[in-house]
């Protein structure tokens, strides 16, 4: 199976300039855990959930507080990506080397074509194991 029939198509993406708490409100509004940052038309950063609450700290009363700073400043620059004619056992033997959990799918030009999380292949799995054996 390739990536391309794996991969979400509609990414919600970020510029590097918006801030770590609009990045947050976008991720939980959307139940996502990764927002890749594209500058003009091509990707050059991945921010994660976890890159947002390592610079957060909490008030007295529980509420998240997060560093005044833009994704721009904490995002992974130069992710791993694949194209997306690569195998999803690429795309997964990618994810284990590099320890990571999401992998955006590009075109030669690093457009953003889409991106495959753990998440998804995790559903690959679960949809294999319901399929009719031959």
């Amino acid at each position: 199976m390739k990536a391309s029939g794996v991969m979400t198509k509609e990414v919600r993406w970020a510029s590097s300039d918006m801030t770590l708490q609009e990045a947050y409100g976008v991720m939980s509004e959307l139940n996502i855990r990764h927002l890749p940052i594209i500058e003009r038309g091509r990707l050059c950063g991945i921010v994660s959930d976890r890159d947002l609450l390592l610079r957060a700290t909490r008030t007295d009363d529980g509420d998240l507080v997060l560093s005044p700073l833009v994704v721009g400043d904490v995002m992974s620059v130069n992710p791993v990506t694949c194209r997306g004619d690569d195998s999803v056992a690429t795309v997964a033997h990618l994810m284990i080397k590099h320890g990571i959990d999401c992998v955006p799918v590009t075109d030669v030009g690093e457009e953003l074509k889409g991106l495959i999380t753990s998440r998804d292949l995790v559903a690959l799995v679960g949809l294999l194991d319901t399929l009719p054996e031959s």
